[in-house]
C-alpha cells in the first residue's frame, strides 16, 4: 500500500506527460492540419545509403509468394495485400511497415524482384499512405521505413515508369514532412532518435533538401548528445539498442564522405563511443550478455558493425555510466549489472536485474539471464523482467525495482520501473593474479529494510570466480530481527549446459555441450536444482535449469559459493560392458579444493 502511494506522483507524471504528447499528435495528425504534410515532389534522388544488414535472395521468393517472416512469426496473404492484413502481432505489422525486408529483393536483383517491391511500395501508399494512424505511422516505424526507401531505392526506380517515380518520391517527401512536424511526439528514447537519423538521410539522399539538412544536423547532434552515454552506452541500458543504432549511424557517416561533406563531430564522437561499448557487452562466443532487453543476438549484424571499429583491442573494464563492469582473464568472461534507471521514460523495456552477472568460458555461455522475449506481447514479458529471472540474489521471489504493471494505465503509458535502486555503490580493485568487484544496492530498502552486497572475485588467468551475497540492514549490519523472509540465490544456468551432482548436496559438474566444464561449489549451504527457462534461444524460449541456495534473511551471514575450471575427459567405457550396451562415465581430473 505504502509503494503504490509513494510511486502515485511518478504515474500521475507519467499520465500527464503522455496525455499531454497525445494530444499533441491527434491535434497535429487531425484531417484539419494533415495537409502540412504535403510536401512538392523532389527533383530526384542523389544517392542510396548502404545498409548493413545481411541479405537473403531466397527471401526474396518467399515474398513473391505472399509469405512474409518477420519478428520471428510468419503470415501468409494468400494474394491480398499485406498492408491489409489483420492478423499478426504488432511487432510483425512494425516490421512489415518499416520495409526492412526490401533489402531481399534488392539483393535477387531480377526483373520480377523490382516488379515485386514497386508493386508492394505502391500498394502502402494506396492503402496507407494518406491515412495517418496506427501502427504504420509511429515515429519509428516511419523513420526506418523512410530509410529503407532511400537505402534500396535502386530497386524501386530502377526500370519504372514516370509515373510510379513520382508517386514514389511524392510520398516520400511526404513522410519526410511528417517526421519533421512530429519527432517531437515520440517522447523520449530510441523512437526520437531514429526520427532525427532519418531526417539526415533524407537532408543527405533527396535533392534540394539543403534547409532539412541543416536543421536535421543539429537536431541530431542534439540527440545524440542526450541518449549516447560518455562511455558508449544508450540510456535504455540495451546492449541490442546500441547494435541497432549503430546500423544506422555508420552508414549515415559514410553517406556524409560519399557526399564530400564533413561529418557532424558529434555523430563521430558517438560512433567512437559506442563501438568499444559493444564490444564490452560480448560474451567469450560473440554474443551479447542478456541485460536489460537483449535478447537473441543477431550475431551476423554484430559482425559487420565492428568491423568499423578502428581501434581493436580488449574490450573497456567497466561502464560506469551505463551501470555495468566487465572481468576477463584467459578465455573467461563475467559482465555485471551495476545499475539503475534514473528516469521512467527510458525504462519500459528494463529489468530489475542489479548485481546479476553472466558468465562465459572458451566460447560457452555457463551463467546467464533469463533474457528477453521476442515479443513484447508475450504473457511472460513482466517474468523476464523480475529480478528472479536474472542471476542475483531475491527477496521473497520480490524484484528489487518495481514496475507499473495496471491494466488500463499500462495499455496507456506501458510498463516503465516507477522505483529502483536509488543508490549502487561499486568498488572495483585489481590485485596481483585476480580482480575484485564489490557491489552494493538499496532496491530492498523500502520493502524489507535490507541492503543487497555482492562481491566477486575473478582470476586473471580466468580459472576461477569466488563469490560472496549478503544482505544488511541500515547500519551495515547482518539482519539479526527474527523475520521470516527467505533469501533466494539464484544462478540460471544455459541450456546447452548439463548439470549432475558430484558426491553431498553442495557440489555440481556444469558441463557444456562443446566439452567446456566446471565445478560449481557452495560453500555455506547445500544447493538445489530447479527448473528455469531462457528466452533468448535463436528458435524461441528452450527449458534450462538454475541453481538456486535457499537461506533465511535474518541472521544471513555471508553465503560464498565458487566456479573452478575443470577437465571434462572424453567418455570412457566402464570394464566388463559389451559394446552393444555400453555405459560411460566421466572422469574429473583437477578437481578444485575450497578456496
Amino acid at each position: 500500500m505504502w509503494a503504490a502511494i509513494l510511486d502515485r506522483p511518478k504515474i500521475i507524471g507519467l499520465v500527464l506527460n503522455e496525455s499531454w504528447r497525445r494530444f499533441y499528435y491527434n491535434l497535429r495528425t487531425s484531417a484539419l492540419l494533415r495537409w502540412r504534410f504535403s510536401a512538392a515532389i523532389p527533383e530526384k534522388l542523389l544517392i542510396a545509403p548502404q545498409d548493413l544488414r545481411t541479405v537473403d535472395p531466397h527471401n526474396a521468393f518467399e515474398v513473391y509468394s505472399g509469405r512474409f517472416f518477420l519478428a520471428g512469426e510468419m503470415v501468409e496473404t494468400y494474394g491480398s495485400s499485406p498492408f491489409e492484413m489483420t492478423s499478426g502481432s504488432e511487432n510483425w505489422h512494425r516490421a512489415l511497415h518499416s520495409f526492412g525486408w526490401l533489402r531481399h529483393l534488392r539483393a535477387a536483383d531480377s526483373d520480377l524482384s523490382r516488379a515485386s517491391a514497386q508493386a508492394l511500395v505502391r500498394s502502402w501508399i494506396q492503402t496507407r499512405g494518406k491515412n495517418v494512424e496506427g501502427i504504420p505511422w509511429e515515429i519509428d516505424t516511419t523513420a526506418q521505413r523512410v530509410m529503407s526507401w532511400l537505402c534500396h531505392s535502386p530497386v524501386l526506380i530502377k526500370g519504372t515508369d514516370y509515373d510510379f517515380y513520382r508517386l514514389y518520391l511524392k510520398n516520400l517527401a511526404s513522410q519526410v514532412r511528417y517526421l519533421k512536424r512530429m519527432c517531437n511526439s515520440a517522447g523520449d528514447g530510441e523512437a526520437r532518435l531514429l526520427g532525427r537519423i532519418a531526417l539526415v538521410y533524407a537532408g543527405l539522399c533527396i535533392s534540394d533538401q539543403q534547409h532539412t539538412l541543416k536543421s536535421a544536423n543539429r537536431n541530431l547532434e542534439m540527440e545524440l548528445e542526450r541518449q549516447i552515454l560518455p562511455d558508449g552506452g544508450h540510456v535504455s541500458r540495451s546492449p541490442t539498442v546500441l547494435l541497432e543504432l549503430l546500423s544506422k549511424l555508420l552508414p549515415l557517416h559514410h553517406t556524409y564522405t560519399a557526399m564530400d561533406q564533413s561529418p557532424p563531430q558529434a555523430l563521430t564522437l558517438a560512433i567512437d563511443r559506442m563501438l568499444p561499448a559493444l564490444r564490452f557487452f560480448r560474451h567469450s562466443d560473440g554474443n551479447f550478455a542478456h541485460f536489460n532487453g537483449a535478447g537473441t543476438t543477431p550475431t551476423d549484424l554484430l559482425n559487420i558493425v565492428l568491423r568499423y571499429d578502428q581501434i581493436i583491442g580488449q574490450a573497456p573494464k567497466n561502464a560506469s555510466h551505463s551501470g555495468y563492469q566487465r572481468l576477463e582473464g584467459g578465455s573467461s568472461v563475467l559482465i555485471m549489472d551495476t545499475g539503475f534507471y534514473h528516469e521512467p521514460s527510458f525504462s519500459k523495456k528494463g529489468h530489475a536485474g542489479c548485481l546479476s552477472f553472466e558468465f562465459s568460458s572458451k566460447g560457452a555461455q555457463f551463467v546467464v539471464n533469463c533474457g528477453a522475449l521476442t515479443s513484447y506481447n508475450s504473457q511472460y514479458l513482466q517474468f523476464a523482467r523480475a529480478t528472479a529471472a536474472h542471476s542475483t540474489a531475491v527477496i521473497e521471489d520480490t524484484s528489487s525495482a518495481r514496475f507499473h504493471v495496471d491494466g488500463a494505465l499500462a495499455n496507456f503509458i506501458g510498463t516503465p520501473i516507477l522505483s529502483n535502486n536509488n543508490q549502487v555503490e561499486v568498488d572495483r580493485s585489481e590485485m596481483t593474479d585476480y580482480s575484485v568487484i564489490k557491489a552494493i544496492h538499496d532496491g530492498y530498502k523500502r520493502q524489507f529494510g535490507a541492503f543487497h552486497e555482492r562481491t566477486i572475485s575473478f582470476a586473471k588467468k580466468g580459472d576461477w570466480v569466488q563469490g560472496a551475497d549478503r544482505f544488511l540492514d541500515h547500519e551495515g549490519k547482518t539482519i539479526s530481527t527474527e523475520r521470516d523472509e527467505k533469501v533466494a540465490i539464484r544462478f540460471h544456468i544455459h541450456p546447452d549446459v548439463s548439470i549432475s551432482t558430484i558426491g553431498g548436496g553442495n557440489r555440481v559438474l556444469l558441463a557444456h555441450s562443446q566439452g567446456e566444464a566446471w565445478i560449481f561449489t557452495a560453500l555455506d549451504c547445500t544447493l538445489s536444482i530447479e527448473e528455469s527457462i531462457f528466452f533468448s534461444g535463436p528458435s524461441g524460449a528452450r527449458k534450462t535449469e538454475q541453481l538456486v541456495l535457499h537461506v533465511p534473511l535474518s541472521g544471513m551471514s555471508q553465503i560464498r559459493w565458487q566456479f573452478e575450471r575443470t577437465v571434462k575427459q572424453k567418455p570412457r567405457r566402464r570394464q566388463g560392458t559389451q559394446e552393444s550396451n555400453t555405459l560411460f562415465d566421466f572422469g574429473l581430473d583437477d578437481e578444485p579444493s575450497e578456496k
